[in-house]
């Protein structure tokens, strides 16, 4: 059979079957000739096909159906966001039966969400900041981010934060979703409430996103976050006290500096550009040791000022 007889056979069984083995054996052949197809319009017909069977889907279907739906990195990269997309928002009306959502829960919110980095730069960003600001709502202050599959998520978060083409889209992505964080962990800290999970996650996440720098700005050519960083900086001094939290605010301060300190260079090395960015990085780091001497010196406890007495002689 000739890949353009098939969506009208197709499609003609689907309508008039209710029996979900052979629903699901029809879904799950749509999905493996998409997969395979490389003319394009193949491609766009089966998808097609394969769209009217997503939107048709019931949450009585057999479990070969869902679990197909989490194959989305099979599918052509030309329609891989929006079946990312039919897929994920089905899956999420498997809440109004208890039993299937328990079965793929995990897959949801483990599997596929973490995937959404993968094509972050093709899904819509309204689906994106919606699918993150339930992630933040739910689970960054009750879950540690020690965990191997929070991290993973918030590699989406801090992905759809650099996929910027310039500071206006950026800064938006920073209002939809920093801003919510924001929130939680001062109301955290007000009610002491989860605070040392929103203290480890929101580490976890800065840490995430110092280190997709290199991704986001040199290998992919965004914007470089030089607002975005301020912002941040600004909010962390906000929530935080220097005495209780030195180490993280101290961390940002000369994470906003080094990456201003990127700022007009160019180059085709990571490391070489990295190595002349830390010459104008210096006063900063200066200013920073300082800051931690003079903090040490005032320090009530002689036995403390002795240490650092020595200490700093030593450096």
């Amino acid at each position: 059979m000739k890949i353009h007889e098939i969506p009208i056979l197709y499609a003609k069984v689907w309508s008039t079957s209710k029996n979900t083995t052979i629903r699901s054996v029809l879904f799950k052949t749509v999905h493996e000739l998409l997969s395979k197809e490389k003319d394009p319009k193949g491609i766009e017909s089966l998808w097609n096909l394969l769209e009217m069977f997503i939107d048709n889907l019931t949450v009585n279907e057999n479990k070969i159906v869902y679990e197909t739906l989490l194959k989305v990195s099979d599918t052509p990269k030309t329609i891989r966001a929006n079946f990312f997309v039919k897929s994920f928002t089905f899956l999420k009306t498997l809440q109004v039966s208890k039993t299937e959502y328990e079965k793929y829960n995990s897959d949801i919110k483990y599997t596929l969400f973490s995937y959404a980095r993968e094509i972050i730069d093709t899904l819509p960003s309204a689906f994106v900041a919606s699918m993150l600001l339930e992630f933040i709502d739910d689970d960054f202050i009750k879950e540690s981010g020690y965990s191997y599959t929070m991290r993973a998520n918030m590699l989406v978060i801090t992905s759809y934060l650099l996929s910027s083409k310039d500071k206006c889209e950026q800064m938006k992505k920073y209002e939809e979703i920093f801003i919510p964080i924001v929130k939680h962990c001062t109301t955290s800290f007000k009610e002491n409430k989860n605070r040392d999970h929103c203290i480890k996650n929101l580490e976890t996440l800065l840490d995430i996103l110092c280190e997709d720098v290199q991704i986001y700005f040199f290998d992919k050519k965004m914007i470089l976050p030089i607002e975005m960083f301020s912002a941040i900086k600004d909010d962390l001094e906000k929530i935080f006290s220097e005495t209780e939290n030195y180490l993280l605010l101290t961390k940002w301060t000369l994470a906003y500096a080094f990456i201003k300190s990127l700022n007009g260079l160019q180059g085709n090395d990571w490391n070489e550009l990295c190595l002349a960015a830390a010459s104008l990085f210096d006063d900063e780091s200066k200013e920073q040791v300082e800051k931690l001497r003079q903090t040490l010196f005032e320090h009530p406890s002689l036995e403390v000022k002795m240490h650092c007495h020595y200490e700093f002689l030593e450096t």
